[in-house]
């Protein structure tokens, strides 16, 4: 059990919210961006703490991931309203899949906290292109150390 083990419970989650896919769901990989999708989703690492629950080697992880979600900009009252929609389908199927459909160690995944949305630019300073809202997802993992 791991970091990447719950990210990846995590994001087998999310492919189950309607609307995406491999295509548009990524571990930390911005390429997505320029495929031209509607909404899109990053996955990156976020803190994390440890802690020794007993001496026979049980441990407590609490993984942070942040959940970056990407909506492509047609215009204001489009972009709020849909931004609005997909983060409430994404907490709602955390909170479905708790366990993240019982990966293996996962005690319970929420999101605990999210930022408020934020129009994407170019480098150029060309858009907004994007419109994007950070959420954190706190996963609580037990482990045991041998």
């Amino acid at each position: 059990m791991s970091f990447r083990t719950m990210q990846d419970g995590l994001k087998a989650v999310l492919l189950l919210v309607e609307g995406y896919s491999a295509s548009n769901v990524s571990l930390a990989d911005y390429r997505i961006l320029q495929q031209g999708k509607e909404k899109m989703i990053v996955l990156r690492p976020g803190a994390f703490t440890r802690e020794r629950l007993d001496f026979a080697g049980g441990r407590d992880n609490l993984w942070n991931i942040i959940v970056e979600l990407f909506i492509k900009y047609r215009d204001d009252a489009q972009v709020q309203n849909a931004i609005k929609d997909e983060r409430q389908n994404i907490i709602d199927k955390i909170d479905e899949y708790s366990k993240l459909n019982n990966t293996d160690g996962c005690f319970q995944a929420m999101i605990i906290s999210g930022a408020e949305p934020t129009p994407v630019f170019g480098e150029d300073g060309s858009g907004p292109h994007f419109l994007m809202a950070e959420m954190t997802c706190r996963i609580k993992e037990f482990a045991t150390v041998v």
